[in-house]
């Protein structure tokens, strides 16, 4: 899809799920919607299923056991640096004390920096890796989502595709989509109210409300698709009961999963290098 259908679309779905929605009223705009959300699938399930991506795939299989082969290959006999017709000597008993405080001493160093590291990892830091990214989120990371199957979502609600993932978190309701809203990428997923959620697409079209906000995240180059924000009263009630209001919570898409980190209200979250 080039970008002037991308455009499109986007200005669409502000007309079709956006707070001051209006595209029931113009059958056209709803029949080029539909259209365009059309082709956006099709090109992602025709995309995945290129000769090229399954080659890509192969390659980067195969590349981790080559450079396991080439680690442990055997590099031929060992010579011995002692010089030829000479013996090798036994270290002095003087000499094997001062020897044994040469590895003890720094092998203590690392195990204690490593001590201090994973316990302040543990407390403050989560690192998370995706698609080749690597970034650090000063903030505890509270959960892991996995995909639900039994959870359904109608296909067409807000970029909801064939394929999507669907995750839920204490009256929330998360799902990867052809595109996000506002955001855009090639990876996007949605945040919003189970409430908000149809069992089905209304016959008139695109035609529901919406009790709470809803939010997105889409990926950029090497970075992961993110949502964020700041509880308010508008949250669902089951969710403002797990974060208080004022309580800063990100979503992170990570490899078919959401990790999700909170910033209590009080703290003061620096960025990390």
């Amino acid at each position: 899809m080039d970008t002037l259908s991308r455009d499109e679309l986007h200005a669409l779905r502000a007309r079709a799920y956006g707070p001051a929605a209006d595209i029931e009223g113009d059958p056209e705009a709803l029949r080029r919607l539909r259209d365009l959300e059309g082709k956006a699938r099709g090109q992602r399930v025709e995309n995945a299923d290129t000769p090229q991506a399954r080659g890509d795939a192969t390659a980067s299989d195969a590349a981790p056991a080559q450079d396991a082969a080439e680690q442990t290959a055997p590099s031929g006999p060992r010579q011995s640096s002692a010089p030829s017709g000479e013996t090798a000597r036994p270290a002095s008993p003087a000499q094997a004390p001062r020897t044994l405080r040469s590895w003890l001493i720094p092998l203590l160093v690392l195990v204690l920096a490593v001590g201090v590291t994973v316990a302040v990892t543990a407390a403050t830091v989560a690192l998370t890796r995706t698609e080749g990214a690597e970034f650090t989120v000063a903030a505890p990371k509270i959960a892991t989502l996995e995909p639900d199957p039994s959870l359904v979502v109608p296909e067409g609600f807000m970029g909801v595709a064939v394929d999507s993932l669907v995750y839920d978190f204490h009256g929330l309701t998360l799902f990867t989509a052809a595109e996000g809203f506002p955001s855009t990428g090639d990876t996007c997923f949605m945040v919003v109210a189970s409430a908000d959620v149809p069992d089905t697409i209304p016959s008139d079209g695109y035609s529901w409300s919406s009790t709470s906000p809803t939010y997105s995240g889409c990926t950029a180059a090497a970075f992961p698709a993110i949502a964020q924000f700041t509880v308010t009263e508008a949250m669902p009630e089951e969710f403002r009961a797990a974060f208080p209001e004022g309580t800063g919570v990100m979503f992170v898409l990570n490899d078919g999963r959401i990790d999700v980190y909170r910033s209590d209200a009080e703290e003061s979250v620096a960025p990390q290098p």
